[in-house]
Order: structure tokens, then sequence, then C-alpha cells
């Protein structure tokens, strides 16, 4: 069993399973545009509520809980934003936060409202 403070993996019935489990997200925090809304149209529903989570810089475990996808997922979708310009990553000690760019804040703008 490995345990840190955003995962748990753990394997005790074959040598060759391994079990990832996520914290669950809570529902106050959910910020999921909806799949008919135009940001989520043009991004999608999970790259949507990333970008639309980014209010400040945050961790991609925190982007996770927001978009309500495993981190892998997001993680996933960060590289994509990341490639259009959307979004920025800063390594502060050991931990890795995202913000949006000016071009990131400038669509989330124009199409959220």
């Amino acid at each position: 069993m490995i345990a840190g403070c955003d995962a748990i993996f753990v394997s005790f019935e074959r040598p060759d399973v391994c079990y990832v489990g996520y914290p669950m997200c809570r529902l106050g925090q959910v910020t999921r545009a909806t799949p008919d809304s135009a940001l989520g149209m043009i991004l999608g529903p999970v790259r949507a509520a990333i970008i639309q989570a980014l209010r400040r810089p945050l961790t991609v475990c925190e982007l996770a809980v927001a978009a309500q996808c495993a981190p892998t997922t997001a993680t996933y979708h960060l590289h994509r934003l990341a490639d259009a310009g959307m979004i920025i990553r800063e390594q502060r000690g050991t931990t890795v936060r995202i913000s949006r760019t000016l071009r990131g804040n400038e669509l989330v703008d124009l199409l959220s409202g």
C-alpha cells in the first residue's frame, strides 16, 4: 500500500494488480460546463470545466475534482489546453500549479456569457 495526500494505491489480491483510488468530489465544488454551453461546445465539457475552474492557479488533482474526472484524464486535457496556449504550468517547490494564460482568459470571457 502506498498513500499520499491525493491518492492511495493498494493491491492485496494479486501481485500483478494495482487499484488506484482518488478522493471523491464534494458537490459544492463542481463547476462543470454543460455540453450545450458555448464553451462546452467548443472545448468539450471536461476542458471547459477545467478552464472555467482556473480562476486562480490550481493543481492537477484540484482540477480533476472540479471537472469530475480522474487526474490522468485531467492531465491529458491539460496537455491539449497547453498546446493551444490556453494554460501554463508553474512549478512552486514540489507542486505544479496550472493557470490560464491571457488567451485562456479571453476565450472564457468571450464564450461564458
